[in-house]
């Protein structure tokens, strides 16, 4: 339970950041992305399709280091979505206006995590599943289980990402589970 709420904190700290950019971004430039790229999975074994899309990469800053953040937003089944999101710092040198191609994990450190130390912080990749329905959400549990969202290419230039996921999500209680696995190709997003 310390960890979900650590990760919900996160999550709000970087989504204040982002919309604190997104004050400054030009207009329509965050426009909902329709693609022609897919993303299916399956939520506790039924299988799903997305149906439109809302994808972004987020620069953003924090305890003094940079670094982007990105969000794979697929809607399905009426007022569903599922939320893929990766995040990793600028030392980690990403190619501009992308990500870097890798495994994230969704557990706080997870096998494939990459952290360093800087000026006493400790800065580290990763990921975060969420499924909403409704007015409520579920996120990645990371002590439940290993799960990972696999950025498998991404093209900067074209601004297009695929991959493939597998993650445990449950509600803040964590009394309700649900296990998410699928894969994403060619989803377009744009830059904030």
């Amino acid at each position: 339970m310390k960890t979900k709420m650590s990760l919900l904190l996160i999550s709000c700290l970087i989504s204040i950041i982002a919309c604190k950019k997104d004050k400054t971004t030009s207009p329509g430039s965050s426009t909902p992305v329709n693609t022609s790229g897919t993303m299916n999975f399956k939520i506790n074994g039924t299988n799903y399709s997305a149906t439109s899309y809302n994808n972004t990469l987020i620069n953003a800053s924090q305890g003094g280091q940079t670094g982007r953040r990105l969000d794979i937003r697929g809607s399905f089944a009426g007022n569903k979505t599922l939320v893929l999101t990766v995040s990793n710092w600028d030392w980690q040198n990403p190619p501009v206006n992308g990500i870097v191609v890798k495994k994230y994990d969704t557990q706080t450190i997870g096998p494939n995590t990459v952290c360093q130390d800087i000026s006493g912080g400790t800065y580290c990749d990763g990921a975060l599943g969420t499924y909403l329905f409704g007015s409520s959400y579920h996120m990645t549990v990371s002590e439940v289980a290993e799960g990972y969202i696999q950025i498998s290419s991404c093209e900067a230039t074209n601004k297009k990402v695929s991959g493939s996921f597998y993650f445990i999500t449950s509600d803040l209680s964590e009394t309700v589970f649900d296990t998410i696995e699928g894969t994403f190709t060619n989803q377009v997003y744009t830059v904030q």
